[in-house]
């Protein structure tokens, strides 16, 4: 009994499909693209006086919960469950500029990024110091839609969200949701 050895190396269908040198191409234009510096502390959208107190709220466990990788419920930290607050100033009740603070903040609240949530809470300023008021547990959407403005004005602040309409993809939601909410 004899057996025929093939010492010559036969192409795999994916290097029949892909020319040569272009995963090499692409690697090495990717390499080129200059990257901008990334801090630790850097958390966009967390601008303004209150930056400092909204970022203590969201991560001392008062307005959002998350879990670790064991399911365990734990205070949110801002780089491992993706918090990204979105800080919007103005004056809705007459105490001047900077006054009301309504923080919209999405996260992913267990580290296996399978959902995103949404926090809403307002904050006012007393004297020199912010404080927490209320949350908006009834805000429901998928993002702040592109060139909305969030107003402040007589006790509200108002705003528009994308929402899922029937026909949207799940991760693409394209209604529009104008939401108007009492701060008084």
């Amino acid at each position: 009994m004899t057996a025929t050895i093939h010492s010559a190396h036969e192409p795999s269908r994916w290097q029949k499909l892909v020319p040569p040198g272009l995963i090499t191409g692409i690697a090495s234009a990717l390499l080129a693209i200059p990257a901008a510096p990334a801090h630790a502390d850097d958390t966009p959208g967390l601008t303004g006086p209150a930056a400092g107190y909204v970022q203590h709220m969201l991560t001392d466990g008062e307005l959002i919960r998350c879990y670790d990788r064991a399911g365990h419920d734990i205070n949110c930290q801002m780089k491992l469950h993706s918090v990204w607050p979105h800080l919007f100033y103005g004056d809705a009740n007459g105490h001047g500029p900077n006054s009301d603070v309504l923080a919209i903040t999405f996260y992913n609240n267990d580290p296996t990024g399978d959902a995103q949530m949404l926090s809403v809470a307002y904050f006012r300023r007393d004297g020199g110091r912010y404080r927490y008021v209320r949350s908006f547990p009834k805000v429901f959407m998928g993002d702040i839609a592109p060139g909305t403005s969030v107003v402040f004005r007589d006790g509200h602040v108002s705003f528009t969200g994308l929402t899922l309409r029937p026909q949207d993809d799940y991760h693409n939601p394209q209604g529009r949701t104008r939401y108007v909410l009492d701060l008084r």
